[in-house]
């Protein structure tokens, strides 16, 4: 699969969430796309979001932030332009970068290992009603990087499906915690939010995420090096 994607780089130690910049953007086009596109936001109409994994999202990280688009290059070009007005309005003069990757994973002999920043579960509360277990931290990180990569068959990035001795995930330290998400429609919902480093044997190249709400930035998956450093993935 080809990505496209767009790169803003920010002055060191700068955070801006990616939904910030999602927001701004949609403020930015004058709510011309959710009516044209919707799917560059994830929404079906101005109020109804799309429960399918996105394929357009917005992303960043500590000193960056950006998007990508698995399927529609036109999708990221159209986001440079309210991106920097909006950055700008911030003080910002952002080194843009505009390219592709390679979207694969292969398995591999050896554990790589990974770093999930903000994996978010919507459905979390209503499992644990329906089940009376609370899921741990690892359990849910393992539940939703196999889901990652059915994902993946199911949309030909992979040729076969991976099974469980093929991941042989290991969840190498975890952290959950609450938190309280907005939507479009003004509604709000509370959702479980996990912070981990785990290895398996695949090695994954181009831009990954796992959970849900993708196209808020969350669920970003950053390879660690031997060096135990994060590499940006764009």
């Amino acid at each position: 699969m080809q990505q496209t994607f767009v790169k803003f780089t920010l002055p060191a130690g700068t955070y801006i969430h990616a939904n910030e910049m999602r927001e701004a953007v949609a403020k930015g086009l004058d709510g011309q796309m959710f009516q044209s596109k919707p799917g560059l936001f994830n929404y079906l109409t101005e109020t109804k979001t799309n429960c399918n994994r996105p394929e357009n999202r917005f992303i960043g990280g500590l000193g960056w932030v950006g998007f990508v688009s698995d399927n529609d290059p036109l999708m990221t070009t159209q986001v440079v332009a309210p991106a920097i007005s909006f950055l700008m309005g911030k003080g910002f003069s952002p080194d843009t970068r505009v390219g592709e990757k390679d979207k694969r994973a292969v398995l591999t002999d050896e554990p790589n290992v990974y770093r999930l920043t903000g994996l978010i579960d919507q459905r979390d509360k209503r499992r644990e009603s329906e089940t009376g277990v609370v899921e741990s931290a690892a359990d849910l990180v393992k539940r939703h990087v196999i889901a990652m990569f059915e994902d993946a068959f199911d949309k030909g990035v992979i040729d076969s499906p991976f099974t469980d001795d093929d991941l042989n995930i290991m969840v190498l330290e975890s952290r959950r915690s609450g938190e309280s998400v907005k939507f479009r429609n003004g509604g709000q919902k509370a959702v479980a939010k996990v912070r981990a480093t785990f290895a398996m044997q695949v090695r994954l190249e181009g831009i990954w995420q796992a959970g849900h709400l993708q196209s808020r930035g969350y669920g970003l998956v950053y390879f660690v090096n031997k060096g135990k450093h994060t590499q940006c993935p764009i």
